[in-house]
């Protein structure tokens, strides 16, 4: 069975393809493997970045709303 690609809605048989339309193909597929491992990095940069939000909103709490550490959080 031939492999078949679609672009703007018209399929193309891939073997059929120049070997220059071959290549670009492959930059192609490269490339949206990268911008799936690129979109990867970012959801865990953005879950890393919530827990160090989180984690600073615990400090933080310990000062009272003049930005001095209270009794407890000196000790």
């Amino acid at each position: 069975m031939a492999q078949m690609i679609k672009i703007d809605d018209v399929e193309y048989d891939v073997e059929k393809l120049s070997e220059l339309a071959k290549g670009q193909l492959m930059h192609l597929r490269i490339i949206e493997v990268e911008n799936a491992r690129l979109q990867a990095q970012l959801a865990i940069n953005q879950t890393a970045r919530v827990g160090y939000v989180n984690a600073l909103k615990a400090e933080l709490a310990k000062y009272g709303q003049d930005g001095a550490a209270t009794e407890a959080a000196k000790s």
